[in-house]
């Protein structure tokens, strides 16, 4: 086999974009898994690349859907010239909404700080720790809580989630942990309901990077075909 475009490159209908040697039958055979995969991956690419464009790069979009497909949907948002996220449960460490719940029927009065503080002694076994909010109250309980653990020890990146919150929203707490002094220790998220019809709204509100599971989960894919040249 011989590639004939280059991962990320442009091309037009007609384009050729890999040339396959071989017993007809052998080709034939694997036909329809290299169109699904190469299919697949273009239009992920392809959407990555075009809302990148549509907000001007003003901030980083990264996929968060880790489905069966998971490390080619990943790397396909890359070529698109996104982010990858995390690459599964293993790479880094997530407190999600259902985590927290389980606390608080351990009668945890504070699941936002102690779920944090279970979390920062495994932190060694991730790139970086994030936790899932919804609100204001959440998000600056967190962004303290990160700021006291990190005053303790090590710099591991921490991330706020800032799960289904609006623009709007989003943008009253930045300015509330800026007014605490909490700003800067922290990385924020926003992730939920992001698309292309309101990703424009999303890159305005400051966050540092945008998470889509519609780059993967309801993509597109490239209409490409094969064609037997001799």
């Amino acid at each position: 086999a011989r590639q004939l475009k280059k991962d990320g490159a442009r091309i037009k209908k007609g384009s050729g974009l890999l040339l396959i040697e071989g017993h007809g039958k052998d080709i034939l055979k694997m036909e329809r898994p290299i169109l699904d995969i190469l299919s697949r991956m273009s239009g992920i690419a392809a959407l990555t690349d075009s809302l990148i464009k549509k907000i001007k790069n003003k901030v980083p979009i990264a996929s968060t859907r880790k489905i069966e497909w998971r490390y080619l949907d990943k790397k396909a948002v890359y070529i698109g010239g996104g982010l990858t996220h995390r690459l599964a449960l293993w790479e880094s460490i997530l407190v999600k909404d259902t985590h927290l719940d389980a606390i608080k029927k351990e009668g945890v009065k504070d699941p936002v700080g102690i779920s944090l503080e279970r979390a920062w002694k495994k932190r060694k076994k991730g790139i970086f720790i994030e936790i899932e909010v919804t609100n204001k109250k959440m998000a600056v309980r967190a962004a303290e809580k990160f700021k006291e653990l990190q005053e303790k020890a090590d710099k591991t990146p921490c991330f706020i989630m800032l799960d289904n919150v609006k623009p709007k929203e989003i943008k009253g707490i930045i300015n509330e942990l800026k007014r605490k002094n909490l700003y800067h220790n922290i990385l924020l998220e926003a992730s939920g309901g992001i698309n292309p019809s309101n990703i424009i709204e999303y890159a305005k509100s400051n966050v540092d990077v945008l998470s889509l599971g519609c780059l993967t989960h309801s993509v597109k894919a490239l209409d490409i075909k094969q064609k037997i040249l001799k």
